[in-house]
């Protein structure tokens, strides 16, 4: 039902829609998957080809520390005949779609790279975070990272915890993250005053109001209504008139 709750919910859908999806540099029928299968062991699966009938390209084998910290190593352990690229260029792919620098920080974790880049006006920050409102299994942990964008020129890296048994895949067709700008200001938190709390408690109870006067069912018993949205839309039209 969430699909459904999400379109009749205007916070929820603003939420989905915060800033940009960013997807990865992959030709639409490509895919890759990330498992891991043991404290130490993760495996980077890479599927593309004929775009009719993509193929289990390669694979290659990642033996991690445990704790997270130390040595690791790398192992390409299938290379299909229908692989067109040498090792070195498998390399070149991987890097393409993996930061391997912050591989396994922290213990399980894989950073996916996204094919575009972020810049921002002076004061203004870029938060990268897993994709938005998405619980389907398998539902990963991903870690959130706001970045200073206006003078740090970083890449675009997504970075999810596995599991032991985990699985990450994605495609072309599939964002691997989300990005949105949001201004670096301070702000300072105080108590509100009586008069500020009784017209905030004033503004609910009024919109309450509006609200049950304008409930509806769909055809899921979902009850639903659009005030939210049509004064949200309101107040962004007068705001665009004024002077």
């Amino acid at each position: 039902m969430l699909p459904q709750y999400t379109r009749m919910c205007g916070p929820l859908e603003g939420g989905s829609a915060l800033g940009f999806l960013v997807y990865p540099a992959m030709a639409d029928h490509e895919a890759f998957q990330l498992r891991r299968t043991g404290p130490g062991d993760l495996e980077l699966t890479f599927f593309g080809g004929e775009e009719v009938r993509p193929a289990h390209l390669f694979t290659l084998h990642y033996a991690m520390p445990a704790t997270g910290t130390g040595m690791w190593s790398e192992d390409l352990t299938f290379k299909s005949p229908a692989c067109p690229w040498s090792e070195r260029e498998i390399v070149a792919v991987r890097d393409g779609l993996l930061r391997t620098d912050s591989l396994w920080v922290p213990p399980g974790a894989v950073a996916l790279r996204g094919a575009t880049d972020f810049r921002t006006p002076a004061g203004w920050d870029t938060v990268f975070t897993g994709v938005l409102n998405q619980p389907q299994a398998p539902a990963l942990f991903a870690l959130t990272a706001r970045v200073e964008t206006d003078w740090y020129a970083c890449d675009s890296e997504f970075r999810y915890v596995l599991q032991v048994g985990e699985a990450l895949a994605g495609s072309g067709r599939a964002p691997v993250g989300q990005a949105f700008v949001v201004p670096r200001v301070d702000v300072e938190l105080r108590s509100a005053h009586a008069a500020e709390a009784d017209t905030f408690r004033r503004a609910q109870a009024e919109f309450a109001g509006v609200k049950s006067r304008h409930r509806s069912t769909n055809a899921l018993g979902l009850e639903f209504d659009t005030v939210y949205r049509e004064a949200s839309r309101a107040a962004r039209e007068a705001a665009r008139q004024r002077p």
